[in-house]
């Protein structure tokens, strides 16, 4: 599966546009670590409560947001964001709903595949790049993947948003 999404970014420096690919495997450290930690998860799946927060993820969990789907899987609703996170997107995000934090098109790119974790149960992974002109201004891979709410009613996505400096 490969996707390639380009969009101009809405209030950030001038001409900055946002591209993304899905790729096969992570190169960031941590967002190794996060598969790594989804590759060994108990045969019931990861399980917000029980499995996370861990110990075995600890260094890392300022990088986790979890989203829960709203609407009938028509946006989903951020539960929880760690503070780098809140860095990225330069407040807290608890309680915005995808659609909020990315202009349309974006969003409608970011919805599809985020539906695509949990139909088909399995992570994710982008390279992110915001560019200005022939200027990177902010690299990221993002590790999206199913989680199970501490109800167990229908499955939530935890995402790990993994910067290179």
């Amino acid at each position: 599966m490969q996707h390639k999404f380009d969009a101009p970014v809405s209030g950030a420096v001038a001409e900055s546009n946002y591209k993304y690919a899905i790729v096969a495997s992570p190169t960031h450290p941590d967002a190794q670590e996060l598969l790594a930690f989804w590759k060994s998860r108990p045969s019931d799946g990861i399980v917000i409560g029980r499995d996370v927060p861990s110990r075995k993820i600890a260094k890392i969990l300022s990088h986790l947001a979890i989203h829960e789907p709203v609407g009938g899987r028509l946006d989903f609703k951020t539960r929880l964001a760690g503070n780098s996170v809140r860095s990225r997107y330069g407040s807290d995000i608890k309680g915005k709903l995808m659609s909020e934090l990315f202009d349309p098109d974006t969003f409608r790119h970011h919805l599809h595949m985020t539906l695509e974790v949990l139909d088909n149960d399995a992570p994710l992974i982008l390279d992110s790049h915001v560019v200005s002109g022939a200027v990177e201004r902010l690299h990221t891979e993002v590790v999206i993947m199913p989680v199970w709410p501490p109800d167990r009613s229908s499955k939530w996505v935890l995402a790990g948003f993994f910067f290179f400096q």
